[in-house]
């Protein structure tokens, strides 16, 4: 019923040239099946169109894949808009197939200067991290994951680019600034540091100072029961050795 004006138009209207349409039809069984109906007009001696001829085709296959097919487009670009990374294909060789990128201001040179052209044909440095790259996804069908630092429009930054096969002979790359997730990494890395040197400190100035006491004051006992000849000597002596090993282990 949605498609019967839409026909009923063309079919009643003066035929002077070949035309299609296409439309729903409904099975006795409920079934719904797109028909692609295709005319053109026969014509006596006169010119006149006497009669039309036509082809009614079942294109419903054709038509759910293609319907399919938008369907995923549509998610695919909901997707890539929601995706604040740049995204490249490439061949094997390295060739830019095509790109991603929500700004072009992402991007060090503009899409007519490197679809078509190798990575490296830009970008020298490159060469050797992003070949393996894509020769192990290739060969191997694994994630291959590469970080470098890379100078955008003047400004050093860091970026980690991830390759997966996505054909035969090419592969998809997404890549991400890590530059601030670098800089966290530096600045805790720092502030470990310094709390290692602190850490280091207070058992060196203190625990350390309070064993050698200990060990000093065990000594002088030791000394004093070895004068008078008791057997609490020995123990006092023990005493002082395990003062000793502890500030020997606390110093390193």
């Amino acid at each position: 019923a949605e498609d019967r004006d839409e026909v009923e138009a063309i079919v009643n209207q003066e035929v002077d040239g070949d035309f299609g349409v296409g439309f729903r039809i409904t099975r006795p069984n409920g079934q719904i099946r797109w028909i692609r109906a295709r005319a053109f007009p026969i014509r006596n001696g006169k010119g006149e169109v006497y009669r039309v001829a036509g082809i009614s085709e079942d294109v419903t296959d054709q038509k759910e894949a293609e319907q399919a097919l938008r369907r995923t487009e549509t998610r695919n670009r909901a997707l890539l808009s929601a995706i604040p990374d740049v995204l490249f294909r490439l061949s094997r060789d390295g060739v830019y197939l095509d790109y991603h990128a929500k700004e072009l201001s992402q991007l060090e040179i503009s899409p007519d200067e490197f679809l078509g052209t190798k990575v490296w044909d830009s970008f020298p440095a490159l060469e050797e991290p992003v070949s393996q790259a894509i020769e192990r996804a290739l060969d191997t069908n694994t994630l291959q994951v590469v970080e470098y630092p890379f100078l955008l429009h003047g400004s050093p930054r860091d970026y980690e680019a991830r390759f997966s096969k996505s054909g035969d002979e090419e592969v998809f790359v997404i890549i991400r600034d890590i530059t601030e997730r670098k800089r966290l990494e530096r600045e805790i890395l720092e502030i470990s540091n310094r709390e290692q040197q602190r850490i280091g400190h207070d058992l060196h100035d203190g625990l350390s100072q309070q064993l050698a006491g200990i060990a000093l004051l065990g000594k002088v006992l030791h000394q004093r029961l070895e004068t008078r000849s008791l057997s609490e000597a020995e123990e006092a002596q023990r005493i002082v050795d395990l003062a000793n090993d502890a500030v020997s282990q606390t110093r390193r």
